[in-house]
């Protein structure tokens, strides 16, 4: 019987309401599915529907993703970034303030589920985030639940660049990244050490490309080379002295 309760919950959490509304905020979706094999955001960004500043709470409250898929995913609010260990289990709930706008505040999920990221489990899992008005009702909340799929087949081949080189490490204002032509590379995001974007750059040669990192502050970065697709092809971390 507890097994029948279990899966019928799981079952009602998939089918819920497209659109989550709390009295102070809302988001287009309750549940958000996806499949990749590779690196993806899903957005799901919240709207304030208040006449004045919103302080959003939020906290992961359910997740069986594996250690592999943890180690490579992060949370991003209107504010910062939050990755691996840090959203679960959480101590305490992350908050960002969400201006009046009606403009949606970015909320998202970004994982990276590549095999050059150290990813090789398989299947579906999920994440059910919780977020509340911190000044509000405790029933001012809403849910959002992301159901990740990473298959053992896919529609395309990703070719994985071979060897990458990137000098000099550290660096100070810029960094030279070499590639293997074959993988086709066509962009090269640089994302901090809590996985927020901080540059994308485009390449115009196809075997090697020149950042300009002088304005990045001083710390630990990773590069992800992708190809026409956006697939994340490789991935290297340098340092920014």
């Amino acid at each position: 019987m507890k097994k029948i309760f279990i899966m019928l919950s799981f079952v009602g959490l998939l089918f819920a309401a497209d659109k989550s509304i709390a009295q102070s905020m809302s988001s287009p979706h309750d549940t958000v599915s996806f499949s990749t094999s590779g690196y993806y955001e899903a957005h799901n960004d919240l709207t304030n529907l208040l006449t004045s500043p919103l302080t959003v709470q939020w906290r992961v409250v359910a997740t069986n993703f594996p250690n592999d898929w943890l180690a490579n995913t992060g949370i991003c609010d209107n504010c910062t970034c939050i990755s691996g260990t840090g959203l679960w289990p959480a101590t305490s709930p992350y908050e960002c303030l969400y201006a009046v706008s009606t403009t949606p505040g970015t909320f998202k999920m970004q994982i990276d589920l590549a095999t050059a990221s150290g990813v090789t489990t398989n299947g579906t899992y999920y994440m059910r985030v919780r977020l509340n008005n911190k000044f509000g009702l405790s029933s001012d909340e809403l849910f959002q639940t992301y159901i990740v799929t990473r298959s053992t087949t896919s529609v395309s081949v990703v070719k994985m660049a071979g060897d990458v080189a990137i000098y000099p490490n550290p660096a100070t204002t810029s960094l030279n990244v070499l590639f293997d032509q074959s993988s086709d590379v066509r962009n090269i995001a640089v994302y901090n050490i809590i996985g927020k974007q901080v540059g994308v750059y485009r390449v115009s040669n196809q075997s090697s490309a020149s950042l300009n990192i002088e304005n990045l502050p001083s710390g630990i970065y990773f590069t992800r080379l992708l190809n026409v697709n956006g697939d994340v092809v490789a991935t290297r971390k340098f340092t920014k002295q």
